[in-house]
């Protein structure tokens, strides 16, 4: 059996060994003083000249010099070398340090950085505090002192009853508001409001939050009937709250929390809503025009009677929305979902409704002149009775399953649209089935051709073998119907 090489015997190994040993000899020959140099080799002569009285005696003296080995001269190098190297590390050393203190510096400066921020944060954070505490007994004092709920119900009270003559002379006497008091209500809310504008840009989301609920418990915002026009609201926490007709026009209410708020006819036009959470909420009557509500969540909101003219509604979700009558004329509603919404009786007058999902939308009666309608979906929409005059664009609009039926389409260009059991009106004569085929919906019902959408006449191009008997009997055929 062959044995195995040591594993240190290779060439590389043997290399350096091989030098290792030459090193050495040449560092026992210097040692030794057997290899010697040619520098310093010779005779050292020295003439001295002494003066005596008898005359002049010339001395001369030969002193012999022995040549020197590379070892001494090794020696020398070394006693040169030494003081070169010790200024080279002490040069590294004094490096070493003052890179170590720069580090430690750096990191003194970073800990001292943090430190500082963090003081400067708890100083923002009481300093928000404090102004949020100012806030709430300042307003409380000017709303309790001067019994400003009261006076407000009493100006309720003679504005919605104005000429009203039954009541009793004590009666009439607590309810009468004078002018001092109407005075003192305006005066009073304008200091409210602008305190509240003034504290809501002081503070985080957080103490926004906890502002405008204080105002919602204590009804200052329905009640007194607070100006928050221009408010900086954005990420708030609304969620349930009670703003029923509140002036929010041009406020940033942007990423804020209204989810089952009830927004009924407040005035939110050109409100920033953006990103918003709107699910549940109730915005009858609201108005929003030139509103944006990019991106919004509107889903199953109420908008009915809303005023929606010019508003950017892009993708927003509108799911289930009731938006029964809702004016949305000129609206952007560039890839909304509204999927399930009620639109009936709707004005879209040159809606932008490019690419949206109107998936089983109810648009019945629904007002589409010159609306936008290019590449939207209509999956089983009903567009019973709808307005699409004057040049409402249809190219590429999916119109599966959509119930046509009574609707308008003057003008309207059904050719580039794309049809699939869809219920025309009666006097357009249109295969309704024309696109299933593209729509991905092959089936036997793609074998039909309409020969009078007026009687509803049907007939075989191929065969009716595979059809559901029940199928047969809905639309009448029979075998007889073969060509």
């Amino acid at each position: 059996m062959m044995k195995k090489p040591l594993k240190w015997l290779n060439w590389r190994n043997g290399i350096s060994l091989g030098v290792g040993l030459v090193v050495l000899g040449i560092a026992i020959a210097l040692a030794t003083g057997r290899l010697k140099a040619s520098i310093g080799g010779g005779k050292t002569v020295v003439t001295s000249v002494k003066t005596t009285v008898g005359g002049v005696e010339t001395t001369t003296t030969t002193t012999p010099q022995e040549a020197k080995t590379l070892w001494d001269l090794f020696n020398l190098a070394g006693v040169v070398a030494v003081p070169i190297v010790l200024g080279v590390l002490g040069f590294r050393l004094q490096a070493q340090q003052q890179k170590q203190n720069e580090a430690q510096k750096h990191r003194e400066l970073e800990q001292a950085e943090k430190l500082a921020a963090v003081e400067r944060e708890v100083a923002e954070q009481n300093r928000q505090e404090e102004a949020l505490q100012n806030y709430y007994d300042k307003v409380s004092a000017l709303v309790v002192d001067k019994n400003l709920l009261a006076i407000s119900a009493k100006v309720a009270k003679v504005e919605k009853d104005p000429d009203s003559e039954e009541m009793s002379t004590a009666s009439a006497t607590v309810d009468t508001v004078t002018p001092e008091e109407r005075q003192l209500l305006d005066v009073s809310v304008d200091v409210i409001r602008a305190r509240t504008l003034t504290t809501l840009r002081k503070l985080d989301r957080t103490r926004k939050t906890s502002l405008i609920r204080f105002l919602l418990e204590a009804e200052v915002i329905t009640r007194l009937k607070l100006n928050l026009a221009e408010a900086e609201l954005e990420a708030t926490n609304l969620y349930k709250g009670n703003l029923v007709g509140a002036n929010l026009l041009f406020a940033n209410l942007k990423w804020t929390n209204l989810n089952e708020a009830n927004l009924a006819g407040a005035n939110l036009e050109g409100a920033n809503l953006v990103g918003a959470k709107l699910l549940f909420a109730n915005l009858a009557r609201a108005d929003l025009c030139e509103a944006n509500l990019k991106g919004a969540d509107l889903g199953s909101a109420k908008l009915e009677g809303a005023r929606l003219w010019e508003a950017n509604l892009e993708g927003v979700d509108l799911r289930c929305a009731n938006l029964e009558g809702v004016d949305l004329s000129g609206a952007n509603l560039e890839g909304a979902n509204l999927s399930s919404a009620n639109l009936e009786r709707a004005c879209l007058w040159k809606a932008n409704l490019e690419g949206a999902n109107l998936d089983r939308a109810n648009l019945k009666g629904t007002i589409l002149n010159e609306a936008n309608l290019e590449g939207a979906k209509l999956y089983h929409a009903n567009l019973e009775g709808a307005t699409l005059i004057e040049g409402a664009r249809l190219e590429g609009t999916k119109l599966f399953g959509t119930n046509l039926e009574g609707a308008s389409l003057v003008e309207a260009n059904l050719e580039r649209a794309k049809l699939c059991r869809t219920i025309l009106p009666k006097d357009i004569d249109i295969n309704p089935n024309r696109d299933c085929k593209e729509l991905g919906q092959v089936s036997y019902f793609d074998n039909l051709l309409v020969d009078s959408h007026e009687k509803h006449e049907y007939k075989w191009v191929r065969s009716i073998s595979g059809i559901p008997p029940n199928i047969r009997d809905d639309v009448n055929l029979d075998e007889a119907n073969l060509k």
